[in-house]
């Protein structure tokens, strides 16, 4: 069984791409130690930061080895390492995502319960960027796995249908890590802690990490040629 070749992405924009998520999977594990290195109100709060930062780490490390294995216009083997690591992909990503949601949902019964003094408007704003960029996480992670698949449905949306989606989500995605890199550095009175100088130059540059990083895997999966099946 083997992959049929498609149009690589041009290299310097893959080289690119797969550089800036390197980078970002770095600043997740960095920003994983900071928040164990500090002192904090809640220690229990901050091994869950931690752990989530690290986890989002690993797996986006394992989201880029897929990527640079489709925008290289090869597909994914049945059985080999990277349809291994869709294989978990496909388990660990949906825990993650559960992980998020369950956070903003508790978020979002505090607000409602009048936990907190924050500017509505602001925190209206804050739970509808951090909901939907959830999501779009989550969207750009299944299409990619879609994409990867080597043994795709006879039936259904195959891997042309699944790198269109995934451009989209992307793009999205883009958009509200900007978003979200800004809710993380200017706290809502009433509601966020108190940042040091320190946190959000941390916070800052890993945000900007993820934007540029999305931004650049966006043009390298635009540039790829159809999508390669699996072929006996």
């Amino acid at each position: 069984m083997s992959a049929d070749a498609g149009q690589a992405a041009p290299p310097g924009w893959r080289v690119a791409a797969l550089v800036a998520l390197g980078a970002q999977v770095l600043a997740l594990f960095l920003v994983a130690g900071y928040v164990l290195s500090k002192e904090l109100p809640s220690a229990a709060t901050g091994y869950l930061d931690a752990g989530h930062s690290f986890f989002t780490g690993v797996l986006t490390l394992w989201w880029a080895l897929l990527l640079g294995r489709l925008t290289l216009g090869r597909g994914v083997v049945p059985g080999e390492y990277l349809d291994r690591v869709r294989r978990v992909l496909t388990f660990a990503f949906p825990l993650l995502t559960t992980f998020r949601g369950v956070l903003w949902g508790v978020t979002a019964l505090a607000l409602a319960g009048g936990a907190t003094q924050g500017h509505p408007v602001a925190l209206t704003a804050l739970m509808t960027v951090w909901g939907a960029s959830i999501i779009a996480s989550y969207m750009s992670f299944f299409w990619l796995v879609r994409w990867a698949d080597p043994q795709p449905a006879a039936t259904g949306p195959g891997p042309a249908h699944a790198k269109a989606q995934l451009e989209d989500w992307l793009n999205l995605s883009a958009a509200l890590a900007l978003g979200m890199t800004v809710v993380n550095v200017v706290p809502i009175t009433g509601f966020s802690v108190n940042l040091s100088q320190t946190d959000q130059w941390v916070y800052g540059l890993s945000g900007l990490l993820d934007v540029a990083a999305t931004l650049l895997a966006l043009q390298a999966v635009r540039l790829t040629g159809p999508a390669a099946r699996a072929s006996g």
